[in-house]
């Protein structure tokens, strides 16, 4: 009895983590040799603002991002170290903006058959994230270290980017390898060149090969020979991608030492997309736009949106179809493409006295697409019978509706009943299971027959 108690348990919390919802947050890794030759791990992570949970404070609004370093090896835990970040903002708007939190994680390693694992919690929502990687040490003989991917690069000299200072140029590093254009027009790569031999005469003499390819296609190819005496293994390059499409870049670096003829060559990757342009949104009123948003939105986001100012509901309108766009690196948003085919059915459909996207049953539609069952019945109509004549019936305050019953199965387990109230074709939502989002009239039976009504039909 008590196994089967905890296989329960053991069922039941792997459940919960399965409909947990997963924080997002971006992670990079980088690999770079000190001057003993071991491997200086260098991880970089980005979490938007508008993903954590902010809380009113004294301070202003804040979020705490905890995270969790663990260091195995065998199986055992060798070193760990727990910490939070602590974010806090000003204003409200700037809660629910694209604005970013970025922070860089330094480990040294010597030996391999390490294993490195990060937890993430935002600890006001509880969304976690969890990162891990086997960590491989860079040869003691490579010739080029990774590449690190970054967003800008400058002249700081303050402190509040140090992790990502090298000297007193601050390189910003872009986690995800996405760069929006026109906002981002540039992308920079950082990487360290070492081990070259020098000739009589002191002097490296190295050949650096920079190729862009995009499917396989050489889009950029860039070639340089340089002699020097005064080594230096600090590189950085720029990209102008402000003619690039919207697409995936493959960067390969190959670096030759003319002395030996040893080569060492590092591949990495970076998206372009284009910013969503609001003048090409759904609707051309933007109390409609909002409207049609909150049919995604929770309670919470809901109350969110109704306070930001009118700058602040459109950033958070470019945000939202950014950020549900399934694949940044197209031309297309197809999450806006889908929402906009969808109402165009639902006015072509449910449009009775108002345009069929305002209707229930067209927000149900536009939200969860077509269902996978649907019934149209009518309601019955409660009869009595006359004891003393039989052929005499007696009809109750109710008349025939129809109504549609929408099941869901294939993603969630989703039903919807939706009754024509007014034999007009608008048809109301009266009932919901399983969506947290729509309300159940309490007497929703009442309207189907009462306790004649046939519940099996939901099953």
């Amino acid at each position: 009895m008590q196994k089967i108690i905890s296989l329960i348990i053991m069922f039941f919390l792997f459940s919960l983590n399965c409909f947990m919802e997963e924080l997002n947050i971006a992670i990079d890794d980088n690999r770079f040799l000190d001057e003993s030759q071991n491997t200086i791990f260098e991880i970089n992570y980005l979490v938007t603002y508008n993903e954590l949970e902010f809380e009113k404070t004294e301070l202003g609004f804040t979020a705490n991002l905890q995270v969790e370093i663990f260091l195995e090896n065998n199986g055992k835990i060798v070193d760990q170290d727990t910490y939070t970040n602590r974010i806090i903002v000003t204003s409200f708007d700037k809660t629910v903006s694209d604005n970013v939190f970025l922070d860089k994680i330094i480990l040294t390693l010597a030996k391999p058959d390490y294993l490195i694992k990060i937890n993430f919690k935002d600890e006001a929502s509880q969304k976690t994230k969890e990162w891990q990687k086997k960590a491989e040490l860079l040869p003691r003989e490579s010739l080029i270290s990774d590449l690190e991917i970054s967003k800008f690069v400058g002249r700081d000299t303050t402190g509040y980017f140090e992790k990502f200072h090298r000297n007193d140029t601050l390189f910003f590093a872009n986690p995800n390898h996405i760069f929006t254009l026109p906002k981002e027009n540039k992308v920079s790569i950082y990487y360290k060149i070492q081990n070259f031999e020098h000739n009589e005469q002191n002097e490296f003499s190295i050949e650096e090969k920079l190729t862009i390819k995009k499917k396989g296609r050489k889009i950029e190819k860039v070639k340089s020979d340089f002699t020097t005496s005064n080594f230096e293994n600090f590189r950085m390059k720029e990209i102008d991608i402000s003619d690039f499409q919207t697409g995936v870049y493959d960067i390969i670096i190959k670096v030759k030492d003319k002395k030996n003829g040893k080569t060492g060559v590092v591949q990495d990757y970076f998206s372009v997309k284009k910013i969503v342009d609001l003048s090409h949104r759904i609707f051309p009123d933007l109390d409609n736009e909002y409207k049609l948003v909150q049919y995604f939105l929770k309670s919470k986001e809901k109350k969110q949106l109704k306070n930001l100012s009118d700058n602040g509901k459109k950033t958070f309108l470019e945000r939202f179809w950014n950020s549900n766009d399934p694949n940044p690196v197209t031309k297309e948003n197809e999450f806006l493409e889908m929402v906009r085919e969808r109402i165009q059915y639902c006015d072509q459909h449910f449009s009775h006295f108002k345009e069929g996207w305002k209707t229930d049953i067209g927000r149900i539609y536009i939200k969860k697409g077509p269902p996978d069952e649907i019934r149209k019945l009518k309601t019955s109509i409660d009869t009595s019978l006359n004891p003393a004549d039989i052929g005499s019936v007696t009809y109750t305050k109710y008349t025939i509706k129809d109504y549609q019953i929408w099941r869901y199965r294939m993603k969630q387990d989703l039903t919807y009943i939706f009754i024509d109230l007014q034999n007009s074709g608008n048809y109301k939502l009266i009932y919901s299971d399983n969506d947290e989002n729509e309300m159940t009239l309490s007497n929703w039976k009442d309207y189907l027959g009462g306790d004649d009504f046939d519940e099996s039909l939901l099953e």
